[in-house]
């Protein structure tokens, strides 16, 4: 069972990294960041949490095309909980980078995670 999940997994990822990509690029971008500051901090990760949304979906007879959406909408609010989390902690790292925090101070990230949740729960909507 463990590696069925890990080769699905491993299919849709590509698809949740490609648009979970295009909105933080979005997001970053009207916020007044530089997408490469932020893109390299906040990008990476196994995407395990849309993987689930997928999966879910895809179990109950749903597409794909309709479940990602929401699967990047939420793999966006994890990030958004990165970020805040980050600085609430005061991780100076995330993924082997300097947290978002220490390369923009405290104010804008927190700003930014806030425009990140925001947006996701929308498109979620």
């Amino acid at each position: 069972m463990l590696s069925r999940f890990q080769d699905y997994t491993e299919s849709v990822k590509p698809l949740l990294d490609e648009g979970f990509t295009y909105q933080l690029s979005s997001l970053l971008g009207y916020a007044g960041l530089p997408s490469d500051n932020g893109s390299k901090v906040l990008t990476g990760g196994k995407r395990i949490r849309g993987s689930l949304v997928c999966m879910v979906s895809a179990t109950l007879g749903g597409a794909l095309e309709d479940a990602l959406p929401r699967a990047i909408a939420l793999e966006l609010i994890q990030t958004a909980t990165l970020i805040h989390d980050d600085f609430v902690d005061q991780h100076e790292q995330r993924r082997d980078l300097p947290a978002l925090w220490t390369l923009e101070g405290s104010r804008r990230p927190v700003l930014i995670g806030d425009i990140i949740f925001a947006s996701a729960i929308q498109r979620m909507s």
